[in-house]
């Protein structure tokens, strides 16, 4: 009997198990199966879940919708295959791919990681380009504008800003999800290869790169506060030109000998730099100093000459300013109407001048100072109109039959210097001790002849000197 019931009880247990291996391969064959299924709905859907996941987002938020419709536009693709990745990742767990595979724990999620390092280094760029795109917008800077424009080299400094940013970023990507994990089914230490990567970047840093770090702070401080600008004129450390292009560690300048000389940012947070601002509006001097023999009728006279003259060439520019015609130039990016609008509108308001303005002051006695503001932007238009005034002012001065302080002088050291042939070794020995004095007195006159303070009975005495150091020597003329 007992044989007997040990193999009764043998038949009976026989079957269970094979019931319950069973049901374990069925339901396994049934996770299998959804998790391949999400898999391939997660690679056919991928694009369409980001798409309506972000028009949900502009559902909720309508006021930032110019945001999400470029952000749509940037990131749709890059962010596509992460949600492919990760969706992947939920498969393999409906899976169970550790135990189906008898893979080692934790090895699955190192898989994963390195498959995400990819896809994430792409949405990384496109999410510095859409960062550059915003800050564009809020500034309000155009892209589409021509080279000589501010605009131009604003969108060029934080486009390589953020660039520098982009390649950091990129790097820690590229070190978290592709190196630490290939290191883990490799010989070498990942660890080792961060730790060295940290060092040689500090001994850069240290050694080398505080002034790259230097440029680009200055770059970034003269984007901000806007110390100089495309166009305008500086000079500092004997370099003196126009500004022509500005970058992130450097600006490009222009100077009068056609030269082009590249200035680093840094020299600015460590030297003074002069700028004479591109508004329509810059002082001009030209200062005038006559004979001290003009009389005060002829200065009146040439003062009256000089107000005519400035009237004509005002109201000229004027005329030639209003005579321009603004056109319309088609933009890159197609017929925007009120961009050109906007555009035009602002391009006629800075045409149009502001009322000339100009002076002629007396400064000293027999010293004018011509006065006046010009509405040209360059350097080379205003140096050449500068010229034309003060060719035309020698004109004047020309027609009016006067002399300058400078001429005077001049004419008198020459006679100094060329005595007659038929005076004397004695006459000559006693003009040329006598001559000394003179010429030391015109070179003092002459240095002080500028200061607009020089009392005028200081002039006097010195004026009766000059007669009596020459009454002798015309005395003795008159006796030979």
């Amino acid at each position: 009997m007992s044989n007997s019931s040990l193999t009764n009880t043998s038949v009976v247990d026989d079957p269970v198990d094979i019931i319950v291996e069973g049901e374990a391969s069925s339901s396994d064959q049934w996770r299998v199966f959804l998790g391949l299924t999400i898999l391939v709905a997660s690679y056919v859907l991928r694009v369409e879940i980001v798409r309506f996941s972000l028009r949900v987002a502009r559902r909720i938020l309508p006021a930032v919708f110019a945001w999400l419709r470029e952000f749509e536009k940037m990131l749709l693709r890059p962010l596509s295959w992460v949600v492919f990745v990760l969706l992947g990742w939920f498969s393999a767990f409906v899976m169970d791919l550790e135990n189906l595979l008898n893979m080692e724990s934790g090895s699955l999620e190192s898989i994963i990681t390195l498959l995400l390092g990819p896809p994430l280094v792409w949405v990384v760029i496109c999410f510095c380009n859409y960062v550059t795109w915003g800050i564009v917008r809020v500034q309000g800077w155009s892209r589409a504008v021509s080279k000589d424009d501010d605009d131009y080299n604003r969108v060029m400094i934080i486009s390589e800003g953020i660039g520098v940013i982009k390649v950091l970023l990129v790097a820690a990507v590229v070190s978290t999800c592709i190196i630490d994990e290939v290191g883990q089914y490799t010989d070498f230490e990942s660890g080792q290869v961060s730790t060295v990567a940290v060092i040689m970047v500090e001994f850069v840093f240290v050694f080398g790169a505080h002034s790259w770090l230097k440029n680009i702070m200055g770059g970034l401080m003269s984007l901000q506060d806007e110390q100089i600008k495309s166009g305008l004129h500086v000079s500092f450390q004997g370099h003196e030109g126009v500004v022509e292009r500005l970058f992130l560690q450097g600006f490009s300048l222009r100077q009068y000998d056609k030269g082009l000389v590249y200035i680093p940012n840094s020299i600015m947070l460590e030297n003074s730099v002069t700028v004479q601002s591109k508004n329509l509006d810059r002082r001009c001097v030209i200062p005038v100093h006559l004979s001290y023999s003009t009389p005060t009728t002829a200065l009146r006279a040439l003062i009256q000459e000089l107000d005519n003259y400035l009237t004509q060439h005002m109201a000229n520019y004027r005329t030639n300013m209003k005579s321009k015609v603004l056109g319309l130039e088609k933009p890159r990016g197609g017929w925007d109407m009120l961009h050109l609008y906007e555009r035009s509108k602002q391009l006629a308001s800075e045409e149009t001048p502001s009322q000339g303005r100009f002076w002629i002051s007396i400064e000293a006695p027999y010293l004018l100072h011509v006065v006046y503001y010009t509405h040209e932007r360059h350097i080379r238009k205003i140096l050449a109109e500068k010229t034309e005034i003060v060719l035309q002012i020698t004109a004047i001065i020309a027609e009016s039959k006067l002399s300058l302080f400078r001429e005077q002088n001049s004419t008198r050291s020459r006679t100094s210097t060329h005595p007659s042939a038929v005076k004397s070794n004695e006459y000559d020995s006693s003009l040329s001790d006598k001559s000394t004095p003179l010429s030391g007195f015109h070179n003092h006159q002459r240095r002080r002849a500028t200061q607009a303070s020089a009392p005028i009975e200081r002039r006097a005495l010195s004026d009766g000197s000059l007669l009596r150091q020459r009454r002798p020597c015309e005395l003795r003329g008159n006796q030979e």
